[in-house]
């Protein structure tokens, strides 16, 4: 909806002011014809300031469902997470060096929320990311003087058995707030689901999600991590990342992974940040297949 304002320099006697406003709407659909072609745009003057309303209704975006993941969006999550500070110790280090330059920040917890056992069984990943664990973390970071931003890298799934959905998701949480973001994440679930609904209270006074249906651990492994939350990629391209174990993680409407935007492309170009050679060309300290360029897919699926 747009206004324009347009207001009249003298006074107008009421009696032409119903004449005025229809040969002033009649002038301006003309004039905006070409530019709100819509068939469902509709113009209208109200008021004694003459108010012009414009409401142009757009076509709803489609959002596209994918049973697997793509090879931009692999290429996208292997190096943030190779851009994130490394977790495991000496033998991910050795197996698997680290990249040119890192950021400051580990990602040490990974979280896993199955959607189907919560109250309500609706996917609210995006809500509960920006709406409360975004404005939690910038609030209690500015309380405790340091400056942290949002850091994680996610995958959303669909088990091909049962068919639940659910979300791996892999986050920085600074060490002083890690036993308070264990606490409000199931009961962050619990108040995006009762959004709206009296009485008004904040996220820690709501009740926890049901048992089972939020699993919190300290991350170990970066590199098992990303190789599990990859698992559903397109088996045409595991070979590119040396993923072996490859699983068909159901459809997913909307997006299957994701990164922050301290972990983005634009974040790692700003930090001149390095990508490997293709694992699938070069190997990685490890026994990795190379594929010719005429290659079978069928027979690269059956191996995986």
């Amino acid at each position: 909806m747009r206004l324009i304002p347009i207001r009249a320099s003298r006074f107008i006697i009421s009696q032409y002011l119903d004449q005025i406003c229809a040969k002033l709407d009649h002038c301006f659909k003309r004039a905006f014809v070409k530019q709100f072609p819509h068939p469902k745009s509709s113009m209208s003057i109200t008021g004694t300031n003459l108010e012009i309303v414009v409401q142009h209704s757009r076509k709803p975006k489609k959002t596209k469902s994918s049973r697997y993941i793509s090879r931009a969006a692999a290429r996208n999550l292997h190096h943030a997470t190779r851009f994130a500070k490394q977790v495991g110790g000496q033998q991910s280090v050795r197996t698997y060096p680290t990249s040119n330059v890192n950021t400051d920040f580990e990602l040490n917890m990974y979280v896993t929320i199955n959607w189907d056992l919560t109250e309500t069984g609706q996917d609210n990943f995006k809500e509960l990311r920006n709406q409360r664990f975004c404005r939690w973390l910038r609030t209690r970071c500015k309380q405790l003087g340091v400056c942290v931003p949002p850091t994680y890298v996610y995958s959303r799934e669909q088990d091909p058995v049962h068919g639940h959905y659910h979300v791996h998701w892999q986050v920085h949480v600074p060490e002083q707030l890690i036993e308070e973001f264990t606490d409000l994440v199931p009961r962050w679930i619990t108040s995006l689901e009762n959004k709206g609904d009296p009485p008004r209270k904040r996220s820690q006074n709501h009740e926890p999600a049901p048992d089972g249906s939020v699993d919190i651990q300290v991350a170990r492994s970066s590199i098992a991590i990303r190789k599990y939350l990859l698992k559903g990629i397109d088996p045409r391209e595991a070979f590119r990342f040396g993923i072996h174990d490859v699983s068909q993680q159901g459809t997913i409407v909307g997006p299957r992974t994701g990164v922050s935007r301290s972990l983005g492309k634009g974040a790692r170009n700003r930090a001149r940040y390095k990508p490997r050679p293709a694992v699938w060309k070069y190997g990685n300290g490890r026994s990795v297949l190379k594929y010719p360029k005429n290659y079978d897919p069928a027979v690269i699926s059956a191996n995986l």
